[in-house]
């Protein structure tokens, strides 16, 4: 994740600056994505089925963990493990990442915000172009102070659908952990039974 530019201005950890490791790890996060946009053997769609979900408790894929990179290319496998060990590298950079979590106190919370999505294990927020989802804009609002999260997605060449709103509630299970349960989604559609909607559909704002 990384801060959306209307919610920038915070300080880096002076740990993170010192040693560049958030550099590297942007850097590293670069070198995926380029791979990943040559790589065409990975194809995310819907459901159990397309992958997006884990047969044994639906829950979302996790797309290293389960080798899924790797089988679509060596190279992508590669470039997602050199992301997760800089993650690793970069731990304690900020030693109370959810102080203040789900409180009045939140707003001071430093993953209270706006966020964009930069690198995901999760399927469910992975979008190939290879596939019926296609590809799509991901970001996140947080809300520390009435602890939610709402997962917002736009596709890039939207058939049916243009636009999502996910919203998850959020719980501190510990201090570098939440624990997200979902409540409702709000979907953007550009057709109904076939019909366009034109200008009377409505889009779901962002929180």
């Amino acid at each position: 994740l990384d801060r959306s530019p209307s919610h920038r201005g915070k300080k880096d950890s002076p740990s993170i600056s010192r040693h560049g490791g958030k550099a590297e790890l942007l850097e590293a996060i670069q070198e995926f994505q380029e791979e990943l946009n040559r790589t065409t053997n990975l194809s995310i769609d819907f459901g159990v089925k397309g992958g997006e979900l884990d047969e044994k408790d639906r829950a979302p894929s996790n797309l290293a963990a389960s080798g899924a990179f790797a089988r679509a290319s060596p190279r992508l496998g590669q470039a997602a493990d050199a992301v997760l060990q800089k993650v690793e590298r970069l731990k304690g950079g900020c030693p109370e990442p959810l102080k203040g979590f789900g409180s009045p106190q939140g707003a001071e919370c430093p993953l209270h915000g706006s966020w964009r999505l930069r690198f995901t294990t999760a399927a469910d927020a992975t979008f190939t172009r290879n596939s019926s989802r296609g590809t799509a804009k991901v970001s996140n609002v947080v809300d520390a102070v009435s602890g939610s999260v709402t997962n917002c997605i736009d596709f890039d060449h939207p058939d049916a659908a243009e636009c999502l709103r996910v919203r998850l509630s959020a719980e501190a299970e510990s201090n570098t952990r939440l624990g997200l349960a979902f409540r409702y989604v709000k979907v953007r559609l550009t057709k109904f039974f076939g019909f366009s909607l034109g200008e009377r559909r409505k889009t779901p704002p962002k929180p």
